[in-house]
Formats: C-alpha cells, structure tokens, sequence
C-alpha cells in the first residue's frame, strides 16, 4: 500500500489575489520561515534551487504561469493544521499536491 504524502506549495504571483486584497509584494518567503519554524522537525520546508523544491514543483511548474515561493512537506496532522493556520493568517495563497510515496 502506497503512503499519502501531501506538499503545500506556496504560490506568488497571483494577480487576481493581489488586485482583491491589495497585498500586492506580500513577503511570502516570510510566510514560509514561519511554518519552518512552527512544524516539528520531521516536517520540511524547502526553497528555489534546493533539489526536494525541483522535485515537489516539477508538475507545478509545466502547469501554470505562477512561481511557488517554497514547498511544505509536513510530516504530521498537526503540522499541516499548524501550516494551514500560518498561510490563512497572513492570507497566503496556496496549492496543495498529493504524491504517493
């Protein structure tokens, strides 16, 4: 049996968001420091360059016209709500992307 892994991609560029909520520049790499700081430490959050972050967007990015900011792997429930509670604080957009394991 496969295992269910979920990774939060953190999306910027979103224009329509932007132009609704008027946070236009919002600083989302601050988002993403403070689900790395939040989560336990079997969770991970990875950047641009890094190999897991190629890895977590390589569909993302053949998809859409958008540029993910970092890519969450939690590694429990509690991670994800905690994560989920950090991106709807500070209206983060996001995707989320299932991949078996």
């Amino acid at each position: 049996m496969a295992l269910l892994q979920v990774t939060f991609t953190v999306v910027s560029g979103l224009i329509g968001f932007f132009t609704s909520t008027g946070l236009w520049g919002a600083d989302y790499n601050a988002t993403c420091q403070e689900i790395a700081n939040a989560v336990s430490l079997d969770s991970n959050v990875y950047y641009a360059g890094s190999p897991q972050f190629v890895n977590d967007t390589m569909n993302w990015s053949l998809t859409n016209t958008q540029s993910p900011t970092c890519s969450f792997e939690p590694a429990n429930a509690q991670d994800v709500a905690i994560a989920l509670q950090k991106l709807a604080n500070d209206q983060t957009p996001f995707a989320v992307s299932p991949s078996t394991i």
